[in-house]
């Protein structure tokens, strides 16, 4: 399943569970209310009758009589009324409405109630119009006094759901009050059929804008994925994305990542590309003198004078393939450096590199350091000093120093190093830091073209800037800025 079907599926299963809930409660609460205008009326009803002593006697005593016997009205008490008859107006005109109270009308059943009374033996013993309601053990347990409370119970009656209420007659038997719930079913159902339809069209709804939501936020990453998917096939790194935001939200910044993972990629290769020509075509000159020395080594008729220049010539370019190698492994391992940075001294590790240049070299080197701390790596920027230091020694001629100097501020850190020899052409100034590069008079000097590169690529891995210029005073002037924070 892609991303977009998930997201949209999610959102739709959350709007119906949301529609579930509401609905739920929704119809929980309506069905609630009326059940308990149900229960509300049939209790006022029952209990009227119940708890009116005159009424219970009148009603169940006067059905423990004799078949025809008939039942005195309130108002005439000698007159004698036919039972069926005689207890429903009976009834009615006991339960004529209080003063005060709104509701019932006067000497009326209410539409929709059904009256029955049974005796203490459980045996019915007056159905009023709505027809015999059944009794249940309960409902007999109640008339017979052996359980007090009263009894409520659903029942089906002539095909109708009804509640039916028995509530006891102290020593008589028990009234039962019922109310058919056609008019409940038929509200609850509609609003139940209401319900689900609010809940299927809400949740094809979100189910919709789901789907267009998730195609609008997953189009970064499908035209993502598509172009890794293509790079994992045919390794071109050629492919150009949308660069998105750096500031948006996620898929935004996810494709600006990718896109400048991509772009460093690209670098990456391109430089590893042009590091295996160059290297190639610069150890292609040394390999083939070295050859060519050792086959004059091999003829039998060699002079030894020829012998020795050979053995002489042969060290010489060991030694230089060697720094050339040595070089293009720096290189290398520079463009793919994983140094931490780190704090670090700028003026101790100069120092130190001061040390090392001396050493090598027995060259004097002057200097006017300061502490200066910045974040760098550690090992690159000895490389970078060096390189510097070496490269201003093999300018300068034997008689004169070598000068390095540094200086910080709070937002950088400077360091010059100064030879004193016949400077760069105007020519060259621009390509200096080309790798493999070397001026016209530097061409009979031991080197490379790679030490300037090394520094070049050392300096803009730590953000910071690095230029050659001539000095006003004779030699060429190496300025490096690098911030203190990386």
């Amino acid at each position: 399943m892609t991303l977009r079907a998930r997201m949209a599926l999610t959102l739709a299963l959350l709007a119906a569970v949301t529609a579930i809930a509401v609905a739920s409660v929704g119809y929980r609460a309506t069905s609630g209310r009326l059940n308990q205008a149900i229960d509300s009326s049939l209790s006022d009803y029952s209990l009227r009758l119940a708890n009116d002593p005159f009424v219970a006697q009148r009603i169940c005593g006067a059905f423990t009589r004799p078949p025809g016997v008939g039942i005195p009205d309130d108002n005439h008490p000698d007159d004698n009324l036919r039972a069926d008859g005689a207890v429903v107006t009976f009834i009615a005109q006991r339960m004529r409405p209080e003063p005060g109270r709104r509701g019932r009308q006067g000497g009326q059943v209410p539409v929709g109630l059904s009256i029955q009374c049974i005796n203490t033996a459980g045996a019915v013993i007056f159905t009023g119009a709505g027809g015999t309601l059944p009794v249940e053990d309960a409902d007999r347990a109640v008339a017979s006094g052996m359980v007090k409370e009263v009894h409520i119970h659903t029942a089906t009656v002539d095909g109708t759901r009804t509640q039916i209420r028995t509530v006891p007659v102290e020593g008589l038997g028990a009234v039962q009050v019922a109310r058919s719930l056609n008019e409940n079913d038929a509200v609850l159902g509609s609003l139940l059929r209401r319900y689900v339809l609010i809940a299927v069209g809400a949740t094809l709804l979100a189910a919709v804008a789901g789907l267009l939501l998730a195609r609008r936020t997953a189009r970064p990453i499908v035209a993502l994925t598509n172009a890794a998917e293509r790079i994992a096939s045919s390794g071109d790194l050629s492919i150009t994305l949308d660069q998105g935001t750096q500031g948006g939200d996620e898929t935004n910044r996810l494709a600006h990542a990718f896109a400048t993972m991509l772009d460093a990629l690209r670098r990456s290769r391109d430089q590893q590309s042009r590091l295996v020509q160059d290297a190639g075509h610069e150890l292609r000159t040394p390999l083939t003198s070295l050859r060519t020395n050792v086959s004059l080594l091999q003829r039998a008729d060699l002079p030894e004078e020829k012998r020795a220049q050979i053995l002489t010539s042969l060290r010489e370019e060991l030694v230089e393939l060697t720094d050339l190698t040595n070089e293009l492994v720096a290189l290398a391992a520079n463009a793919s450096d994983t140094e931490a940075f780190q704090s670090v001294d700028l003026g101790a590790l100069v120092a130190r590199g001061i040390e090392r240049c001396e050493r090598r070299t027995g060259r004097t080197i002057t200097s006017q350091l300061t502490t200066c701390h910045l974040d760098a790596q550690p090992t690159a920027l000895a490389r970078v000093i060096d390189n510097l230091l070496g490269n201003a020694a093999k300018f300068t001629p034997p008689d004169s120093p070598v000068e390095i100097n540094t200086t910080t501020d709070d937002v950088s850190t400077t360091m010059t190093v100064r030879d004193h020899g016949n400077g760069v052409e105007q020519a060259d100034l621009d390509l200096v830091f080309e790798r493999f590069y070397r001026a016209t008079s530097a061409r009979t000097l031991p080197g490379s073209g790679l030490g300037l590169a090394i520094v070049h690529d050392t300096v803009a891995t730590h953000g910071g800037t690095v230029t050659v210029a001539n000095h006003p005073d004779g030699g060429a002037i190496v300025t490096v800025i690098l911030p203190n924070h990386h």
